[in-house]
């Protein structure tokens, strides 16, 4: 298995995600310091970031876009790694992994080539279980309400999707151009595995502000509850002003419900597809885990019952965060 490169070693260090694996508080923590760290020679550069310049998403973006659009996204990034004075630079973005497919690979593992020409690379891609993972962005879009199909919908075809990651993944590592490294996200205390892979001295790592909050799955009643806010807030007489604020109210009360449930797993792991692939870290990673229950719990209407809908209405108007359908106001 590859050696990380030590905490402070020159170099390039492209970090890829997996989604999920608290990349979200990596990047903003990142961003924060990101002139402090600058002085010590580490650069977290603001380009590339978009609507979100925590990361630096449009690189990725681009290179889906093909065309003008891909050549300056990855002019930009070339431009900026030869001027930076910086003996260390990170690029974060977990849409790298939008790049894992046909027509699109090819693309990543030239710009991977261009920049190891101008330094060592280092490609950062953590690693969490599949079935946790597609249920944690299944569950994180019915959240912010991006999906409305079943599980099993939202699943179908997730087979194909999992053959062609760690096929990418292989492809990275025998392309020879970078090193490869994959941590293995565990939940809370990762990134105080993943920054010094990403090359942060303990030092550096001091600078960065702690998230305090944590990124909470909420249970299947809550799930279910944001999956038909509609329907559920008209039968309770309320409206929704801001469906984040609810989010938000539902993760801080989490004996809301009555017998809430805590969680489900859709779907048997990616070993399988890992081993044809040679990716070892993720076979070995997870190979004592049980494997999660068949079948899974359901997203189902029946799950609020009149209690559950008294309760919530009781305790969100309190909050602030439901309010009386004949109020004024936007309604989600």
């Amino acid at each position: 298995m590859p050696t990380p490169p030590a905490p402070g070693a020159e170099g390039l260090v492209l970090h890829l995600g997996m989604p999920k694996t608290a990349t979200t508080a990596m990047q903003h923590a990142l961003r924060a310091a990101a002139p402090a760290l600058l002085e010590r020679g580490f650069d977290y550069p603001p380009i590339l970031g978009g609507k979100n310049a925590s990361a630096h998403h449009d690189l990725p973006l681009g290179m889906l876009a093909g065309g003008e659009a891909a050549q300056a996204a990855r002019q930009t990034l070339l431009r900026h790694v030869r001027r930076s004075p910086a003996p260390r630079i990170l690029i974060s973005s977990e849409g790298f992994t939008n790049l894992f497919r046909p027509g699109r690979l090819q693309a990543l593992l030239r710009l991977v080539a261009k920049l190891a020409a101008l330094r060592p690379v280092t490609l950062v891609l953590s690693l969490r279980r599949i079935d946790d993972f597609l249920l944690s962005m299944y569950l994180h879009q019915v959240k912010v309400g991006t999906v409305d199909r079943d599980v099993d919908a939202y699943l179908a075809g997730r087979d194909a999707w999992i053959e062609r990651f760690f096929a990418a993944i292989a492809a990275l590592r025998e392309a020879g151009t970078a090193r490869l490294e994959t941590p293995v996200y565990r939940g809370a205390g990762f990134l105080d595995t993943l920054w010094p892979v990403l090359g942060l001295t303990a030092e550096e790592v001091a600078l960065l502000p702690r998230d305090t909050r944590p990124n909470a799955q909420l249970g299947l009643k809550a799930q279910t509850l944001l999956m038909g806010l509609p329907v559920f807030a008209a039968r309770a007489g309320v409206t929704v002003p801001s469906r984040l604020a609810l989010v938000r109210f539902l993760e801080d009360n989490p004996t809301l419900f009555q017998g809430e449930i805590p969680r489900f797993d859709p779907m048997p792991p990616a070993r399988r597809a890992a081993a044809a692939h040679g990716v070892h870290a993720y076979a070995e990673a997870f190979a004592a885990d049980p494997p999660p229950a068949w079948p899974p719990a359901r997203l189902d209407p029946g799950l609020i019952t009149p209690d559950d809908l008294a309760r919530l209405v009781d305790a969100g108007r309190a909050a602030g965060v439901l309010r009386p359908a004949c109020a004024t106001g936007p309604a989600a």
